[in-house]
């Protein structure tokens, strides 16, 4: 999407490798694993830490590649398969978000189901009397 735009303004291909030249991860040093150095944090954190820096290394490295296919076939639309990797990229985080729900509805069932028996009792008390 990005390159095929780039075609159509009219952008030299060295003007588009000078622009994949800087899109280097090593260069920009934005990793999150270094940024974490706390000695307290948990397995979670750090696994967390390490996912996310996987994600920006794979689309900084991508980027250029990505860039320069669509500089150089500008005739095809990849809008459907962009979507799909970016909510690829996502389920991991969506996966805990998943069962967190179902917990939580589960507890509201035996909530009900307490309440039910218990509301039972008190009828049953109330008749007999």
């Amino acid at each position: 999407m990005v390159g095929s735009n780039l075609n159509e303004q009219g952008t030299t291909q060295e003007e588009i490798d000078n622009l994949t030249m800087a899109l280097d991860y090593d260069d920009l040093n934005l990793s999150l694993s270094k940024m974490s150095d706390n000695e307290n944090e948990t397995t979670m954190t750090r696994a967390l830490y390490k996912y996310s820096d996987f994600l920006l290394f794979l689309s900084i490295e991508a980027s250029g590649d990505v860039i320069n296919y669509g500089y150089n076939n500008p005739q095809y639309n990849y809008n459907l398969l962009f979507n799909l990797i970016l909510i690829g990229a996502f389920i991991p985080f969506l996966v805990p978000f998943f069962f967190a729900c179902i917990f939580i509805g589960y507890m509201i069932f035996l909530l009900f189901k307490f309440w039910y028996k218990l509301h039972k009792k008190r009828l049953r008390r109330k008749n007999k009397r």
